[in-house]
């Protein structure tokens, strides 16, 4: 990987970072997304355990794959009912790349 090529990464992950965390319902899905591993810190100092922590991370990351099985379900639900209309609204313009 060439430098120009890991600078241009660095760039857009900023422009991305700063457009997404200061929004307004921006900063409030970093901290959800944050909670259980602040939680399982938590836990361990508080108890002492390291099994507490390991627990609170697994249930965190089975709690995550299931919230997003049923995201990805509702979204595939969605795109099935509203096929036709984004095959037509595809379909009405010549698209991204213009033909000559």
């Amino acid at each position: 990987m060439t430098k120009l090529w890991w600078s241009q990464i660095n760039a857009v992950i900023r422009l991305e970072m700063k457009k997404t965390l200061f929004a307004r319902r921006g900063l409030w899905i970093y901290v959800l997304a944050l909670l259980p591993v602040f939680l399982a810190f938590w836990a361990q100092y508080v108890f002492g355990s390291q099994l507490i922590f390991v627990v609170i991370l697994c249930f965190a990351a089975i709690l995550g794959v299931v919230v997003y099985w049923i995201a990805m379900e509702s979204a595939v639900g969605a795109a099935v009912e509203r096929r036709e209309k984004i095959l037509m609204e595809l379909s009405r313009s010549e698209g991204p790349v213009a033909t000559e």
